[in-house]
């Protein structure tokens, strides 16, 4: 792993442990809720899935999370979590979830709640993803560009759903609204905010359309990998040269040499990428 200088990473939990992790999140008291998610890359059978959220909790303090208990299991194609408003929010394409735990016992209150359906599946390693509360109180997401969704409410007619490609949505927790943020960019995994508010989004496809990462404008329209399904306005990206001579797209912050990619088996910046692995990547911004 290459660190820039003044960076270092610390090993918290490995194998076996913690295994399949895909996402993950951090409650009020430090704690690490990760989602281990053994469906993928397939959605199992009715009544079959095979995904788990467990808790990891560093009791001690010393870096290490050394204590595990598991919260749910039976989960299908898990691949979005965040905790708040009295429970768990889980995406799990076809439905967006919550799993109430209103005493915060770390057992669920009854059978999850399907608040939402009808998230597409086309492509499972751009499901929805990068579960992320907002300055405004919205809980935030991904989608990734080869997955057609219709989403509204569960049994709501096709007129009364909203259609999404790639694009970035946001649910009300507690006026239960539905809504597109912006529309648009390619396989992206991860959502954070700068200290005024500012939104920004990491892209896995960088060398087919415009990452690795993006300043997301409300109501924006991003160009995508797959040159469709966007305003007929957005121009398509522009190619850079890299100091190995191999073509990749620009990143759309200043950048002197342009990054090869945004998914696993990228090199240092400027290096040449490499198609491997298909590791989802993640924002945060400090």
């Amino acid at each position: 792993m290459w660190m820039p200088k003044g960076f270092q990473v610390d090993l918290i939990a490995k194998e076996p442990d913690i295994t399949q992790p895909i996402a993950f999140t951090f409650d009020e008291r430090g704690r690490l809720w990760v989602v281990e998610a053994h469906s993928y890359p397939q959605r199992q059978p009715e009544g079959q899935g095979k995904d788990r959220v467990i808790i990891l909790e560093d009791t001690n303090g010393d870096g290490s999370f050394e204590t595990k208990k598991l919260f749910a299991e039976g989960l299908n194609l898990v691949s979005g979590i965040e905790v708040g408003f009295g429970g768990v929010w889980i995406g799990a394409a076809p439905q967006f979830l919550f799993l109430p735990d209103k005493d915060g016992n770390d057992q669920v209150d009854g059978d999850p709640i399907v608040l939402l359906d009808g998230f597409g599946y086309q492509d499972t390693h751009e499901t929805l993803n990068s579960f992320t509360w907002g300055p405004d109180g919205w809980l935030y997401g991904n989608q990734g560009v080869f997955n057609h969704s219709l989403i509204g409410k569960p049994g709501a007619l096709k007129r009364e759903r909203i259609e999404m490609r790639a694009g970035v949505w946001r649910y009300h927790p507690t006026q239960h609204a539905f809504e597109i943020y912006s529309t648009g960019c390619s396989n992206q995994w991860g959502i954070d905010f700068n200290e005024v508010g500012h939104m920004f989004i990491t892209h896995c496809r960088s060398a087919w359309g415009g990452g690795p990462t993006s300043y997301m404008v409300q109501g924006g329209h991003y160009w995508n990998q797959a040159n469709s399904n966007h305003a007929p306005f957005i121009a398509a990206g522009k190619v850079a040269w890299n100091p190995g001579n191999e073509p990749v797209f620009r990143n759309f912050l200043p950048s002197s040499a342009g990054y090869g990619h945004g998914e696993g088996g990228a090199g240092k910046p400027g290096s040449r990428a490499v198609y491997g692995g298909h590791s989802h990547v993640g924002t945060m911004i400090s």
